[in-house]
């Protein structure tokens, strides 16, 4: 009998292989760039990527969440599609410009006449980012969540072949700042290729007559990606002010793994966003429950593998030039479990009309996190800025998800959480003591897999999971709804 979540289970599941192939592509990436490149090249390269990433969060216009929204189904959804299309793609073109004939007034504040040329770079790569996140939270919210995914393969594969065969043709950091720009060119298009196909290719048109709901979600969700935006790419413009971009390179090596593990999280931010946006309040809050309780369970792992084992990880992957990441990147992967809550939480709040609160979470979250990075990064270095990012994100993650669970009338199972927390301090009693001997990869990586198994071991023999509740999930991946 089919299960009213299959849908959900299975476009999720399109969503998380895609995570988990980002996933990988960014560990390959992130352990091969800094080695071909260097600290200096990398850092000057993870500056001007940064700059764009940032921008992102100013083009958007509120337009990502009003697809998921608006655009999941309904005789209109082509209209308006075309609108929002028409509305991110002149916003895309007038910030992508002012990036690109300001590139010099912002390689001056950094005093760095040699980070111009990348700027200018940044500016194109952003607009083929920004366009292509467009469509693909457009297909996403028809629930062609599967063609995304393909055109997510082909983008993974390209963000590292292009930029190492660029870094090697130019021989600086442009050129693998032209190879991402290219690699986001053709991802761009094969998902423009899908569009087409799937009849929901957009009429451009200067906006006009938006209706009311859709004009508000704009509204409030333009502040929530600014302060999004702000949240996940200002830590090295910041530090890049006082530290330089050596330190950027070692902050972003440490930043990036911390990050990577949240890939594999078993949940799409842009399905959930939908699917609350369809589903009643109790079937939501009993969604909210059961992924917050698996949210926190993946995010403990994380921070006891990363606790465990990064250090040693470091040293193998990268050398001593990069040994003063460890710091840092045990700091960061608390980020795991602000991560979980935030994309757990979030998509509750936006997908059932609260789009207001969530702005304000986002932004009172970015400027109190740019804020205290400014006043303790000059002092504390990246250490100081690791601290700003993880006290600051951590407080409006906890505020998010009190926010979501009084929204579907959700509570948290408190006894799992302490099983689970119990469970991860257990594993960190159990391997600290044999994870000092590892001097190799192979051995590093069983270690990686032994605390994994021994950690859900635990997790079962405790009851915080329970196989039955496993195998009613595998059902519903199963049927048809």
């Amino acid at each position: 009998m089919a299960k009213w979540y299959s849908y959900l289970l299975r476009e999720n599941l399109w969503g998380v292989l895609g995570q988990l192939l980002t996933f990988a592509a960014g560990i390959v990436f992130i352990w091969l760039m800094p080695n071909i490149m260097g600290v200096e090249e990398f850092g000057k390269f993870s500056i001007a990527f940064g700059l764009a990433s940032l921008l992102l969060g100013f083009v958007d216009l509120g337009t990502s969440y009003a697809v998921l929204k608006f655009v999941s189904g309904g005789k209109g959804r082509h209209g308006t599609f075309s609108l929002l299309f028409s509305v991110r793609l002149i916003a895309t073109a007038a910030v992508s410009c002012a990036m690109f004939l300001g590139a010099g007034a912002i390689a001056s504040v950094y005093d760095s006449p040699f980070l111009l040329d990348g700027f200018r770079l940044g500016a194109l790569l952003l607009a083929f980012l920004s366009l292509g996140n467009m469509l693909h939270n457009a297909l996403i919210a028809v629930s062609r969540t599967k063609l995304s995914f393909y055109a997510t393969v082909v983008f993974q594969i390209l963000r590292i072949a292009l930029p190492a065969w660029m870094w090697f043709a130019f021989g600086s950091y442009l050129g693998a700042m032209l190879g991402m720009a290219l690699a986001y060119l053709v991802w761009f298009l094969v998902l423009l290729y899908f569009i087409v196909r799937e009849e929901l290719a957009p009429k451009f048109g200067i906006p006009s007559n938006i209706e009311p709901e859709v004009g508000r979600y704009m509204k409030y969700g333009t502040m929530e990606s600014v302060g999004t935006s702000l949240i996940q790419y200002s830590d090295p413009l910041v530090i890049a002010l006082s530290q330089g971009a050596a330190a950027v390179a070692v902050y972003k090596v440490a930043w990036s793994w911390a990050s990577s593990f949240t890939s594999i999280f078993p949940f799409s931010y842009q399905v959930l966003i939908s699917a609350y946006a369809r589903e009643s309040l109790e079937r939501g809050g009993r969604m909210l429950a059961r992924t917050i309780k698996y949210g926190l369970m993946l995010s403990a792992l994380v921070v006891v593998g990363a606790f465990l084992v990064s250090k040693k990880f470091l040293i193998l992957l990268y050398g001593q030039e990069f040994a003063g990441a460890f710091l840092v990147l045990a700091i960061l992967s608390l980020l795991a479990v602000e991560r979980a809550l935030v994309t757990l939480s979030s998509p509750v709040l936006v997908g059932r009309g609260r789009i207001r609160m969530a702005t304000l979470i986002s932004l009172l979250g970015g400027a109190a996190q740019v804020v205290l990075m400014l006043a303790v990064t000059p002092v504390y270095g990246i250490t100081g800025t690791a601290v700003a990012v993880v006290a600051t994100r951590m407080v409006f993650a906890l505020v998010a998800a009190r926010a979501a669970l009084e929204t579907v009338k959700a509570s948290l199972d408190f006894k799992s959480i302490f099983l689970t927390l119990a469970c991860a301090l257990a594993t960190y009693l159990i391997f600290s003591g044999p994870v000092a001997g590892i001097h190799d990869m192979i051995y590093g990586l069983a270690a990686v897999a032994a605390i994994s198994a021994t950690y859900v071991i635990l997790l079962f023999a405790t009851g915080a999971l329970g196989i039955w509740e496993m195998k009613d999930l595998a059902s519903g991946m199963r049927t048809k709804a």
